[in-house]
């Protein structure tokens, strides 16, 4: 897997960072999945935002692990998108 130096990513500003296209977590998830855009599988859980943000964004996708479980029951009649996911959370993951 290709990434770039954590050094050069932790040097640019924030909008240059978003620029990166590293979602921000929702506020109750605390990793990101890094799935291959040619196979759509997941491949690293990280929990640092330095590590997501050095990913090869040319061939590796970076969504929250929110998101990406929001992939994976859609595909059964699950909840699409965090927010659907948020109301059915007990209040001590809010």
């Amino acid at each position: 897997m290709a990434i770039i130096s954590p050094n050069l990513v932790h040097a640019l500003d924030y909008q240059q960072r978003k620029a990166l296209g590293i979602p921000d977590l929702e506020h109750h998830c605390g990793s990101w999945i890094v799935v291959d855009r040619a196979t759509g599988k997941a491949v690293l859980e990280t929990f640092e935002r330095r590590t997501a943000e050095a990913i090869n964004q040319a061939r590796y996708e970076v969504v929250t692990t929110a998101q990406w479980l929001c992939r994976l029951t859609a595909c059964y009649g699950g909840p699409q998108t965090p927010a659907e996911v948020a109301p059915h959370l007990p209040d001590s993951h809010l």
